[in-house]
């Protein structure tokens, strides 16, 4: 009985860690890289599970009201060839992206941490302007 109690002691210690490895928080490098996967492929779609419930909601309304387009929101004016992210804090992903020709620019992720402990893009700090972000073109975009 003891030997039974040892292995299911255990495989519950096995299991809680398997759930508790799904808990954490979202890697932000990683989160960084789907970002910049997007970004290159132009496709929001792919975006959804890393970005905050919010931000989500915000873009989705945009897209039904036909006013948003992939370049529009992540600020592609030619379509990245390249592109890479690095964290430079819990806070803020750095997203630099590179055209086939020309200049390229940089961006950055705005992070924030989910009550299911998760963490999730919750706005993009275009370079241009401090003022210019994803959440103030949705604001323009929608009229509100």
């Amino acid at each position: 009985m003891a030997g039974f109690r040892t292995g299911l002691a255990a495989a519950v210690a096995v299991v809680c860690m398997a759930a508790n490895a799904e808990a954490q928080p979202f890697n932000w490098d990683e989160i960084g890289a789907a970002f910049c996967r997007a970004a290159v492929a132009e496709d929001l779609r792919s975006l959804g599970p890393v970005l905050s419930p919010s931000l989500r909601q915000k873009i989705e309304g945009a897209a039904r009201q036909g006013e948003v387009s992939p370049r529009m929101l992540l600020q592609a004016y030619d379509a990245p060839a390249r592109c890479s992210a690095r964290t430079r804090n819990a806070a803020i992903v750095e997203v630099r992206r590179e055209p086939a020709q020309g200049a390229g620019w940089t961006d950055y992720l705005v992070m924030v941490p989910e009550a299911d402990g998760s963490t999730r893009i919750d706005d993009i700090l275009f370079a241009t302007r401090r003022s210019d972000t994803l959440r103030e073109r949705l604001k323009l975009a929608l009229g509100r």
